[in-house]
């Protein structure tokens, strides 16, 4: 929704030398205060002019230890000081929070439906901001933000549509660059393109692919031969000839040498 940018300020009752009403011209949350001049005042007004005049929509207002606020407004091109209300005075701070200032900063939001609808649906160039704190006497009051926005897009005094958010600011999409934005179709695009292991199992899991269950799944044991040359690695020199000539080197491993120790004849006789 586009915001109404303040032109100046018309005039103001009471301020603050540091805290002054120019302060709301600014339109962000970081900048100083509006605040009344000295502690016990129990009202005080400020008079803002548009750019041109505009159709008001909502209001975002920020408290400063105000227990009410009011709006009224005008066209500068009446030549007089007949203001009319915008919105009714309406509570910021309850009574307790007022005598103890608690919940000073609070922020209200101000829609088509809370204005009088005698006023609503015109065009206004001029905006009074009555403040009232009747509760606490030692405390200065005021506001620490407030803006104005509009529903019509033609208004050449509205500014762009890009919230506001003090020291930080929205890109437009329109100065976006092409590659920079990526649609929500682009995005289940690539979350669907799946390579590898996590392809078949989202595969399985949509029962393109159907894998056997480790139930029927069969067993499958590989076994790998060991070659004559690997053996007599692990044993070393070749086994002891027996009566018929035939080479023990066939026998592997421990087991084969064992074996061949008692099966020659003569390492029988030595035994017994």
């Amino acid at each position: 929704m586009p915001r109404i940018k303040l032109d100046k300020v018309i005039s103001v009752s009471s301020e603050d030398p540091v805290h002054t009403a120019s302060n709301l011209l600014k339109g962000d949350y970081d900048s100083k205060k509006w605040k009344s001049k000295n502690p016990g005042e129990k009202k005080i007004c400020a008079v803002f002019k548009f750019f041109e005049p505009a159709t008001i929509s909502s209001v975002d207002v920020g408290n400063e230890n105000s227990a009410f606020i009011e709006i009224l407004v005008s066209r500068s091109a009446s030549g007089s000081d007949d203001y009319q209300v915008l919105l009714p005075a309406t509570t910021m701070m309850t009574l307790r929070e007022a005598k103890f200032s608690e919940n000073t900063n609070a922020v209200k939001f101000f829609k088509f439906d809370d204005f009088c609808a005698d006023t609503r649906d015109s065009k206004w160039d001029q905006v009074m901001i009555v403040c009232t704190q009747p509760y606490n006497v030692v405390t200065q009051f005021g506001l620490s933000f407030v803006l104005f926005h509009t529903d019509d897009k033609n208004d050449s005094s509205a500014s762009s549509s890009v919230p506001d958010l003090g020291k930080f600011r929205l890109k437009p999409l329109d100065q976006c660059g092409s590659s920079s934005v990526v649609s929500a179709w682009g995005m289940k695009k690539m979350d669907s393109e799946q390579k590898g292991a996590a392809a078949v199992t989202a595969a399985s899991r949509n029962g393109d692919i159907k894998l056997p269950s480790a139930r029927n799944a069969p067993v499958v044991a590989k076994v790998t031969a060991i070659s004559t040359s690997d053996s007599d690695k692990i044993d070393g020199p070749a086994g002891v000839d027996d009566d018929d000539g035939s080479s023990q080197s066939q026998a592997s491993g421990k087991w084969g040498r064992i074996f061949s120790f008692f099966a020659d004849p003569k390492n029988s006789q030595k035994s017994s």
